[in-house]
């Protein structure tokens, strides 16, 4: 997965780009882009080339690669397990996103807007027995109905 940080300059015709640690000034392999998407954290900047000469933008530091917050652990899914009337709380970044809800077998058998930070699910015609509920793109969790 590709993380968030993107670094870019203008385009400018006839200007050659090469991204640079600022530690040590060594070029960073194969990024000529005008934007670059490091892998790890570090003091970025991007050399810039024309035939007069060449100049270093100020340097960047990142510092948020690997500190991604998990919004599944901020997911709660009550009680669970139940009779199929559940009650599900997630973070204001997942309004929005789709509910899906799967069968032990991957089908899906229900799908919806999620639209506040609290609101309730119901499995009403569906067999007692193991779910998953997945929100947008996070990790399935596990739903029972008895």
């Amino acid at each position: 997965m590709q993380n968030q940080v993107n670094l870019s300059t203008d385009l400018v015709p006839s200007l050659t780009y090469q991204w640079i640690t600022c530690s040590d000034l060594t070029p960073i392999s194969g990024q000529t882009a005008i934007t670059y998407n490091p892998t790890s954290n570090g003091v970025y900047a991007v050399v810039v080339t024309n035939g007069c000469g060449s100049d270093t933008s100020l340097c960047t530091s990142i510092t948020t690669i690997g500190l991604e917050e998990h919004l599944s652990s901020q997911i709660l899914l009550y009680p669970n397990p139940n009779n199929g009337v559940f009650t599900l709380e997630m973070p204001q970044a997942l309004i929005g996103q789709i509910i899906q809800i799967f069968d032990m077998a991957g089908r899906l058998i229900q799908e919806s807007t999620a639209l506040e930070m609290k609101q309730h699910i119901e499995l009403k015609d569906v067999a007692t027995g193991s779910y998953w509920l997945r929100i947008g793109g996070e990790t399935p969790m596990k739903l029972v109905k008895n």
